[in-house]
């Protein structure tokens, strides 16, 4: 994807999920890599308008949510992944959290997600209370009809793309 496309794409995947987190006061996002969905302007401003933005710290194989108050002071980790620095963030509980977005590699449109492959996300998301919405981002073409899952798989309430806001079968 040249970088034009993924600009114009990534604009109208931020679009979409602030709508989806218009009415979440506390939301756990991640900070994109370079071949995933920029939403970093969108938690900027979710930031601004009185919302706890919370990114991802890893322990161990573990995800831990952060509250972040200076989306500046973002350090890489041991996998690459910018994460909130100690000394600007603070541990957030997942109990609270109203919404989760996070990336993966593909999606279905009914919700089923295939990560990189160490099972973080999916030790964190099923930790998490039932009502929390679970948001999937990628661009469409990352929409698969079938994708390998297991068992322990948790799937997403909502695909987020470019094209779509796909609600999955998990949401009532």
């Amino acid at each position: 994807m040249g970088p034009v496309t993924h600009s114009r794409a990534s604009k109208q995947i931020r679009e979409r999920l602030g709508q989806l987190a218009e009415n979440c006061y506390n939301v756990m996002a991640y900070w994109p890599l370079s071949t995933e969905p920029d939403i970093r302007a969108l938690l900027h401003a979710l930031n601004t308008h009185d919302k706890s933005v919370c990114l991802p710290v890893t322990k161990g194989k573990q995800i831990i949510p952060y509250r972040v108050d200076d989306l500046d002071k973002l350090k890489p980790s041991r996998l690459g992944v910018h994460e909130p620095h100690h000394g600007s963030s603070t541990p957030f509980s997942h109990e609270k959290l109203n919404l989760v977005i996070l990336p993966g590699l593909a999606f279905t449109q009914g919700g089923k997600r295939l990560g990189r492959g160490g099972g973080y996300y999916d030790r964190f998301l099923a930790k998490l209370p039932e009502k929390t919405v679970k948001a999937g981002i990628a661009f469409e073409r990352q929409i698969h009809r079938f994708i390998p899952t297991l068992d322990h798989d948790i799937a997403m309430d909502f695909v987020v793309t470019e094209s779509n806001a796909y609600k999955c079968a998990t949401q009532g």
